[in-house]
């Protein structure tokens, strides 16, 4: 990964932060929190998809072919908290209520599985 995309990265996370310096409006704001979000992932994406290319692909043996590969990589996979669950705020009084909570955030981390793929949870 290059200093180009650092540089991009930088820039885009700078230009955030100003956005945010001068707004004068907490709906925007908020709006403000959700790209920032959106871009760190995407940001995670793109640094993941450079790992893998950096990954070296196998030799050729004696005979001329490609080994099978004896482990398989797995790839990321970066989710946003924010996607699993839209509630800003949980309330808790009884033990129920947890098992609401956590029942509908494991529905949403099981509607993220893929094979060979690990999640990544972005709080």
């Amino acid at each position: 990964m290059g200093y180009a995309h650092r540089d991009k990265y930088i820039n885009s996370f700078s230009a955030l932060r100003e956005k945010a310096k001068t707004c004068n409006n907490v709906a925007k704001l908020q709006n403000i929190k959700i790209e920032a979000d959106t871009l760190k992932i995407r940001c995670l994406n793109e640094i993941d998809i450079e790992e893998t290319k950096l990954t070296p692909a196998p030799a050729p043996d004696d005979n001329g072919s490609i080994p099978a590969p004896v482990v398989q990589v797995k790839k990321r996979k970066n989710v946003s908290i924010k996607t699993l669950n839209h509630e800003a705020s949980w309330d808790i009084e009884t033990s129920d209520d947890i098992e609401k909570y956590l029942s509908g955030l494991r529905t949403q981390l099981l509607k993220q599985l893929e094979e060979n793929t690990v999640i990544r949870i972005e709080f």
